[in-house]
């Protein structure tokens, strides 16, 4: 997360018929100490110029107490989205209900494996 609470931003490259996997472990700007993601869930959404979903998956805590989750779309999903650029955000649901987006940015999708 950002100093002043807003979402970080990354600007991110993925090539169709490729995994679009990642891993992020999040730290807290006051503290400097990882994010405790004990019990809290999340998804990560792709979507058009138009606000459409291209794709989208849950995000896996892999390390509560380091702050870590990570996500993974499979190549056959990424294999049916069109080549543009995308606009993508990671929310956070956490056990008492707060939702929070961490994450934001665009997702360049270049042609890439073919079947």
């Amino acid at each position: 997360m950002a100093s002043n609470g807003e979402p970080t931003q990354h600007n991110l490259v993925q090539y169709t018929g490729t995994t679009f996997e990642g891993e992020v472990s999040l730290i807290d700007s006051a503290t400097r100490d990882p994010v405790n993601l004990s019990g809290a869930s999340g998804t990560i959404v792709v979507t058009d110029k138009d606000g459409a979903t291209a794709m989208s998956t849950e995000v896996v805590v892999t390390d509560a107490d380091g702050g870590t989750f990570a996500w993974e779309v499979a190549a056959s999903v990424t294999a049916e989205v069109t080549p543009s650029r995308y606009s993508y955000l990671v929310q956070i649901d956490w056990p008492d209900g707060t939702k929070k987006i961490v994450l934001t940015g665009t997702l360049d999708v270049r042609r890439g494996v073919t079947a």
